[in-house]
């Protein structure tokens, strides 16, 4: 019982908005800015099938399912990632569309 409340008020903790001196704009200014990067393209694509080739050589559930996470949380940095620049790109538009009036 002490161990489930505990994992409760410790997600409440993580789910505290802001994180304290974390600059999300400053954030997603890096994200979008790794959009047009062909660097970062060749990072996620090598760590993508560095996953998945492990995966495929025959794991324990438990390494397995770590692997899922691996990649999962790679494609959440890749979404992210793209969020960011159609943000960035709105964003620039808007300015744009009010320095044109």
């Amino acid at each position: 019982m002490f161990k489930l409340l505990l994992i409760k008020l410790l997600f409440r903790l993580l789910e505290l908005p802001g994180y304290r001196g974390i600059n999300d704009k400053n954030i997603s200014q890096w994200l979008a800015a790794q959009h047009q990067d062909p660097r970062f393209r060749d990072y996620y694509r090598k760590r993508d099938l560095s996953i998945l080739r492990t995966m495929g050589i025959g794991l324990s559930d438990e390494k397995y399912w770590i692997m899922i996470g691996q990649r999962l949380e790679l494609n959440i940095l890749l979404n992210d990632m793209d969020r960011a620049y159609k943000n960035e790109e709105k964003r620039a538009n808007k300015l744009i569309k009010e320095t044109k009036k």
